[in-house]
Formats: structure tokens, sequence, C-alpha cells
């Protein structure tokens, strides 16, 4: 099984091939959104549906700037999540001079930059969107069952709550958040 976070890496470090229009369309409470499948040059990963730039909230501009999110407005027919939102505003490192971005930042850095920056020149205030990854449809992958029994992998047997721990209070929720708490030698004190 490989790890979730390896699909992104793969999906935006290239290792791609084209990508096909997917025939599901996803109901949301906006609207209809329908995906692309893409299948990674990785012959151990799945092909996996793709949403880029599903909207998730009104464009944070005008009366709307510096407040919380706002819900977004409904659009009716089916939008085509193919391509990715715009990225929220920043400053660009330059890493066009080789010599002088060493002088600040590792080589590796450098090289992930340079992959990284062609992805952020579409920059906008209106930059609430989603990019969605799911298994292809027909793929779901099911969670591992939890184990039966919790073992202490240092002395082979089950865990136990230890007195000192519930008297206390470390485990519990505490009615008072600001009491003070001390570390004493190997305990925990509670003032």
């Amino acid at each position: 099984m490989v790890p979730p976070w390896w699909l992104l890496v793969a999906f935006v470090f290239g290792g791609v091939s084209a990508a096909l229009t997917s025939s599901r369309v996803v109901r949301t409470k906006y609207g209809d959104v329908s995906g692309v499948i893409v299948t990674p040059d990785n012959r151990r990963l799945d092909a996996v549906e793709v949403f880029r730039g599903v909207p998730y909230a009104s464009p944070p501009v005008g009366s709307l700037r510096f407040m919380p999110p706002v819900t977004g407005s409904l659009w009716s027919g089916v939008k085509v999540a193919d391509r990715f939102g715009p990225v929220c505003p920043q400053r660009l490192p330059n890493v066009s001079d080789e010599t002088a971005a060493l002088k600040t930042m590792a080589r590796g850095r450098m090289q992930y930059l340079r992959r990284l920056l062609p992805y952020l020149q579409n920059q906008s205030e209106d930059c609430l969107y989603l990019n969605i990854y799911a298994p292809a449809q027909g793929k779901c992958i099911a969670p591992p069952p939890p184990p039966k029994k919790k073992i202490n992998p240092e002395i082979g047997g089950r865990l136990r709550r230890v007195g000192v721990w519930r008297s206390l209070g470390i485990a519990e929720a505490r009615a008072n958040p600001f009491k003070r708490i001390r570390c004493a030698g190997f305990f925990f004190v509670v003032e």
C-alpha cells in the first residue's frame, strides 16, 4: 500500500500521464462537479479522480477582504474541475541566479522551488479553491481494521492507566483550564 502523501508528490512533480475527463458527476451543495481521471506513470499507483479548482467560499475581495470566509455562490450545470485555481498572493523567491540563491538556501530547496514555481505563477486574491484527490470510481480502499488489543511493546502486556496520571487529572478534561502544571522531577504537579 502506497502512503497517501506519495500521491500528492507524484501529481505535483510530474510522473503523471494524460488525464481523461471523468464520467462521474458529484453533486455538492453548491452545484454539480466533474473531475478528471489521472493515471500516474508509476505502476504501483492506481488511477485517481482529481477535482481541481473547486471553489469553497466567496472570493475574499472588496468588503470581504480580511473577513472570515463566506459561503460560496451556487452554480448551474456541471462545473468541469480540470484546472488548478489561483494561489494566494505571495512573494516568490528568485532562483534564476543559482549562485546567489545558493547563498541563502540549500541546493535541494532550490531544486524543489524550481519545480514548484510554475504552479505559483497564477496568483489572485480570489484563491479559496480546493484540489481534491480521490480513488478512481470503483477503487475504494477500506481502512485496515483496528487492533483487538493495545500492546505495550516495552513490557509485552496490555496498556493500563497508571494511578499517578489519573490522580493528577492529566488524562482527563479539567474544569479549570487555567490551573498551572509544573514539572517536579519525573512527575507533573498541579497547582
